[in-house]
């Protein structure tokens, strides 16, 4: 039986013996590098302002066995080598461990490094399975990988006998990547992919897109594209007179748009790789809750994870004991499991993730959140 995770109960009863702390000992430092401008900004605020309220309250609780924890976040402007050269300034303070970093090249750019320290990073976000299968045994996923959100979809779509479907990418290598994915989901379901289209920020594409989609007839449209790009091409479609089943991977949805799409999203469901940060039934949830209220921190997917993946960081780093080194953080991520608020994370598998968790999650009108489930 899995015990119940000491960082995870509620208020302050976790606060373990801290307080009988050896004065003066050392930060132990975190590192994250991540753009902290562009599309993805507003989510990762989020993240991080939902990771900092379980950081925070172990540091005013004492600290770790009296170590306080510092969390220190690098802008590497999505630029590949500002994110190794981050890398290499925490390396050189002694890290423990590099947590919510983001980015595919930004990922694979730093890997050697890491492994050559042997320094773990955990919950990056924005990696595709290829860089994940890079950097097996030293990068730690919470979330589920793309292909399980693929696959959860193309399930979906097989329940309700939707025949053929077609699907909506970005151009270039990554979009074809996530193109693959997804067809390679749907073939494996016996489901018929009747041709794509790739969108881009030209409003002239995305209408372009519509007619195209329209044209082929299908049944359902996949999304693997932001919401921003999602959007346009469903007003597009909706003057065509298409309004079809539309499911998308859980990325569509972080940049906020598809929740501001009114009628034209009440078709669409995304694939959500963590609890409904709503739900009522477990008392973490609750407990998050109240505490992003005290805190002012946004009630979201993206809130929950940074505090979900917090807990999960926290919660290995107990469990090192005294002995919080990198190589000992490693050892105990790798038969590292446990389980909050319904999410079950268990790196001893040696999968993409931890987590395998997905759930279809509809859009309201109101731009709320349904279970499809």
């Amino acid at each position: 039986m899995r015990r119940r995770p000491l960082l995870a109960t509620a208020a302050t009863a976790w606060l373990w013996p801290l307080r009988a702390s050896r004065a003066g000992a050392p930060d132990l430092v975190i590192g994250q590098f991540a753009p902290m401008s562009g599309p993805l900004a507003s989510r990762l605020a989020a993240f991080n302002a939902g990771a900092r309220l379980v950081f925070d309250a172990i540091n005013d609780a004492g600290g770790l066995r009296g170590r306080r924890l510092r969390w220190e976040s690098v802008d590497d402007h999505g630029r590949p080598e500002e994110s190794v050269a981050a890398t290499r300034g925490f390396l050189q303070q002694q890290a423990c461990a590099l947590f919510g970093c983001v980015g595919n090249d930004a990922t694979l750019a730093s890997l050697k490094l890491l492994r050559q320290a042997g320094v773990p990073a955990l919950a990056g976000m924005e990696v595709g399975d290829g860089v994940r299968l890079e950097g097996s045994r030293v990068a730690y996923f919470v979330r589920a990988g793309l292909g399980r959100e693929a696959e959860a979809i193309a399930r979906h779509c097989a329940s309700q006998q939707l025949g053929g479907v077609a699907i909506l990418h970005e151009p270039g290598p990554a979009g074809g990547e996530l193109l693959r994915l997804l067809g390679d989901a749907c073939a494996a379901r016996q489901l018929r992919v009747l041709g794509s289209a790739a969108v881009t920020s030209d409003p002239g594409v995305a209408q372009e897109a519509a007619r195209k989609l329209a044209a082929l007839a299908p049944q359902a449209l996949l999304l693997a594209v932001p919401g921003r790009l999602a959007g346009a091409v469903l007003s597009a479609a909706q003057t065509l007179g298409q309004l079809l089943p539309t499911f998308g991977l859980s990325f569509v949805a972080e940049d906020g748009h598809v929740l501001r799409l009114g009628g034209r999203g009440r078709t669409l469901a995304i694939a959500q790789v963590m609890p409904n940060p709503l739900g009522t039934q477990d008392p973490l949830l609750v407990d998050y809750r109240r505490q992003a209220s005290d805190k002012r921190v946004p009630v979201g997917y993206a809130s929950l994870e940074g505090w979900l993946s917090a807990q999960v960081l926290a919660e290995a780093l107990h469990r090192c004991g005294r002995d919080v080194g990198p190589q000992r953080l490693r050892s105990t991520l790798d038969t590292l499991k446990i389980t909050l608020a319904g999410l079950d994370v268990d790196f001893s598998r040696h999968e993409l993730a931890g987590s395998r968790f997905v759930e279809l999650m509809g859009v309201t009108p109101e731009g709320h959140w349904r279970s499809l489930t």
